[in-house]
């Protein structure tokens, strides 16, 4: 019988809150919690099209004019479809088995999800009441808060 990898079997499901959401500070599922810009609705109106929504996004035109503001190389740019895409990325390039991930508290779940996946041991620093970035707490490095494993919360 095929059976996933130890560090996926060993992971927490994964329950998003669904419901009683609006009107709160939503920063875990990394929503955009202004609206959107009329701006953007006016493009899309303008813009969008059947064939246009059926094909993958071409990328090289946008990533030679944003390499160019950001005066840095086209090949040093990475677009990802979303941000669950990009921290996928960062994860499956940096983290291994065994390997120690701190995650600040409230975060976006996707940190964590996919430091499990990697089989890495996840380890939580809560944000102060002030929302303040630990800058100092992160950097001192024995900030153990919530060390998560397995069995749970030790």
């Amino acid at each position: 019988m095929l059976k996933p990898r130890p560090a996926v079997e060993r992971m927490a499901p994964y329950v998003p809150p669904t419901a009683g959401r609006a009107g709160k500070l939503r920063l875990d599922f990394n929503e955009n919690t202004v609206g959107c810009s009329p701006a953007v609705i006016e493009f899309l109106r303008d813009n969008l099209s059947a064939e246009k929504l059926a094909i993958y996004p071409e990328y090289e035109e946008a990533r030679a004019e944003l390499a160019a503001f950001f005066k840095v190389p086209a090949e040093e740019m990475l677009f990802t479809n979303g941000t669950d895409e990009a921290i996928q990325v960062l994860i499956n390039t940096y983290v291994d088995d065994g390997d120690d991930v701190l995650v600040l508290k409230p975060s976006y779940a996707m940190y964590r999800f996919y430091a499990e996946v990697a089989g890495a041991s996840v380890r939580e620093l809560d944000f102060p009441a002030d929302l303040t970035f630990p800058e100092n707490e992160i950097l001192a490095g024995g900030c153990v808060v919530n060390y998560t494993h397995q069995d749970g919360i030790l």
